[in-house]
């Protein structure tokens, strides 16, 4: 059967307490469904999963303390809706399959002062949404082994907001933008959460980028693969560190709009970027860059030898403008037909040059108009 609230009705207020429901899915009601409070909840005590559909501006599951909400196969999202809303709690989402939503403003998973294992599959098209949001400190975890499928304009995967540790082990969708200034976005943080990226796939739509960090934190990607469509970005990373394992790929440049190539890690003002991953640069794109127009800060780069790099004809591997110190520990060949390739393009600008420093082998040779080190306004050695 279904549960229909009249006069804003709760299903349960749980408090130290065990609920099993034989009720069937739960339809929208203008109230939070079911408070825990160090409680558990199995919603399919009739032995099947239930739906739940939240209302518009209200919230599936408020959850506090050490509590489990199980038994639900779907939470159908509203519009300004939370699915689930952690206040100062530990929680893990492996009872709950899905959650869904195709309205704008939603929201998956809410933590506040709390940690969070995800385990559920989180479907977002509205825009403005995000899959999980959560404000805590460094004391505080969230670990994500949850698939997130992602679309709609300025949508987020994860936010970031306090300083408590992130870590992906799942695959990440991340669809087309229809804007560059209002992309989709993976993982987002502006404060001092460090992100790591152990496995999984993140797949990086057109015009949209993968993990947005602008704090001095650090990203890590230990292993998985990240994969770049064109005019997207993988990583951004303002000020901090940025580490890459596993494998990048970068897809061709063929959209026709100026300086709007992909390109695998973006890193500026003061970033520290450590490569120690596979790299594939298609036709016309960027494997890094970095910028700095801070005459205060240095960027910082450096790779690891014994890992692959392939690049496509008009790509180049790292460019660099202004103050940097770039080091390359790789062995980096072109293969045949491929043309007007650039491995190392150094430029100085007016906060200063950039300093290369190469300790492996650089052969250009095979293809026509390759460049291994450009560094015109920078010193090369």
């Amino acid at each position: 059967g279904t549960v229909n609230f009249n006069n804003k009705g709760v299903l349960a207020y749980l408090e130290d307490s065990k609920f099993v429901s034989h009720l069937g899915n739960i339809s929208p009601t203008q109230n939070t469904m079911i408070y825990l409070k160090n409680s558990t909840a199995q919603m399919d005590g009739a032995g099947t999963k239930v739906d739940m559909t939240v209302a518009d501006g209200y919230t599936g599951a408020y959850v506090e303390g050490n509590s489990s909400l199980t038994g639900v196969k779907t939470i159908n999202l509203g519009r300004n809706s939370n699915g689930i809303f952690l206040q100062n709690a530990n929680f893990d989402s492996t009872g709950i399959t899905e959650i869904v939503g195709t309205q704008d403003n939603a929201k998956g998973i809410l933590g506040i002062d709390s940690s969070l294992t995800n385990k559920t599959k989180i479907s977002l098209s509205g825009d403005n949404s995000i899959g999980i949001y959560s404000n805590a400190d460094s004391t505080k975890t969230v670990v994500n082994e949850g698939n997130l499928v992602l679309s709609g304009k300025k949508t987020l995967g994860v936010f970031l907001k306090g300083s408590q540790s992130f870590e992906n082990k799942a695959d990440i969708s991340i669809a087309d933008s229809s804007d560059a200034q209002n992309p989709t976005i993976g993982v987002y943080t502006s404060e001092t959460s460090p992100i790591t990226l152990t496995s999984g796939n993140i797949e990086v739509g057109v015009k949209s980028i993968g993990v947005y960090s602008t704090t001095n934190s650090p990203v890590n990607m230990t292993g998985g693969n990240l994969h770049v469509k064109d005019e997207g970005m993988g990583i951004y990373k303002q000020d901090g560190s940025v580490s890459v394992a596993g494998n990048i790929v970068v897809d061709s440049h063929t959209a026709t709009t100026p300086n709007t190539e992909p390109v695998g890690v973006y890193a500026v003002n003061g970033a520290s970027v450590n490569d120690g991953a596979n790299v594939t640069v298609g036709e016309k794109s960027y494997g890094f860059i970095l910028n700095n127009d801070d005459p205060s800060k240095v960027n910082t780069y450096t790779n690891t030898a014994g890992t692959s790099v392939t690049l496509g004809s008009d790509s180049t591997y790292l460019y660099s403008g202004g103050r940097a110190q770039i080091t390359n520990n790789k062995d980096i060949a072109t293969g045949g037909n491929v043309d007007r390739v650039i491995g190392f393009y150094i430029k100085g600008n007016n906060t200063g040059g950039g300093n290369f420093v190469n300790n492996g082998l650089l052969d250009f040779s095979n293809g026509k108009g390759n460049i291994g080190v450009y560094a015109p306004g920078s010193t090369a050695v």
